[in-house]
């Protein structure tokens, strides 16, 4: 079942145009609250999504720091892979397209913090109005001990793009979320499209571990377009969102949230229907037609 948990980097405020209505509305989280989250399990998979530049990369390197502090035990393994554009490379020890995941062994905490920052620096990353140096790409950070297994999804930036990036981050996530969608399923005889994109093939087996969706924000008023979906796709991987006193909303204000996040999807996609280019083209066709999956899927949750 997949936990969802806000981060902001400052205070959420108040807003007078209905999305929050208090700062007690949307719950945030401190990295040591997240640590404790996940400390005592066996094994888990974080995955952080958000906008550019809300701390997606930031939070789990805090993470990293604070496993190392409290509860890594040496000698370990540890693998990079990054998925851009539905390629697959690894870091390790240098980027490159991958045959298989690569390995290495770790005998210390400064050992450790070396092969992550090499790790983190050859990620691919492109220019963006929000960003000179935008991850464009999906970063997957698996360490591996005796008995146990952490794995670190750096989920791409959400902002709107009209390029090949975009569509294959948007189909990508749709994926992502079909595949929680149909584990967390009542109906035992869905299938699960681990298949359809390179990120859920990769973490096929790791989506069996206890799941947390950090979602990274950057609060304003009003709250951005970016700032909504990025709520909203946390809300769909959970199927709830917590409220003041911790009250669960309603399936009811649940579709009405994704009947949102539809709607602005659907804008985005009319800014890409003005291309010409065919390859996008076919990706849009397939985003929509994982748009429609993911509410059968839903509907066999409730």
């Amino acid at each position: 079942m997949a936990k969802l948990i806000i981060k902001s980097k400052n205070v959420i405020p108040n807003e007078m145009n209905g999305y929050l209505k208090a700062k007690s509305d949307l719950v945030t989280t401190k990295d040591e609250e997240l640590y404790n989250f996940i400390e005592k399990e066996k094994s888990f998979m974080i995955l952080t999504y958000g906008e550019t530049n809300s701390g997606k990369t930031y939070t789990i390197r805090k993470l990293m720091e604070l496993m190392m502090i409290n509860n890594l035990r040496f000698p370990l393994w540890i693998s990079g892979v990054e998925i851009y554009n539905n390629e697959m490379y690894t870091l390790i020890p240098k980027r490159q397209k991958m045959v298989e995941t690569r390995w290495m062994d770790v005998y210390t905490k400064d050992e450790f913090k070396a092969i992550y920052n090499s790790i983190t620096r050859q990620r691919s990353k492109r220019s963006t109005i929000y960003n000179n140096a935008s991850s464009r790409s999906h970063m997957i950070i698996i360490v591996k001990l005796k008995n146990k297994q952490y794995c670190f999804v750096d989920l791409a930036g959400n902002e709107s793009r009209v390029d090949a990036d975009s569509a294959f981050i948007n189909i990508s996530l749709l994926c992502l979320r079909q595949c929680i969608l149909a584990i967390q399923s009542k109906n035992k005889r869905v299938m699960i499209p681990y298949r359809r994109s390179k990120l859920t093939y990769y973490l096929k087996d790791l989506l069996q571990y206890p799941i947390y969706c950090v979602c990274t924000i950057i609060s304003s008023v009003p709250l951005s377009r970016n700032t909504r979906l990025t709520i909203d796709y946390g809300i769909s991987m959970k199927g709830i969102m917590v409220k003041k006193e911790n009250k669960v909303v309603g399936i009811k204000k649940y579709i009405e949230h994704t009947k949102k996040l539809s709607k602005m999807e659907e804008d985005m996609l009319k800014e890409y229907m003005e291309t010409e280019d065919n390859k996008l083209l076919i990706l849009i066709k397939e985003l929509l037609k994982n748009k429609i999956e993911v509410s059968t899927l839903l509907l066999n949750t409730i």
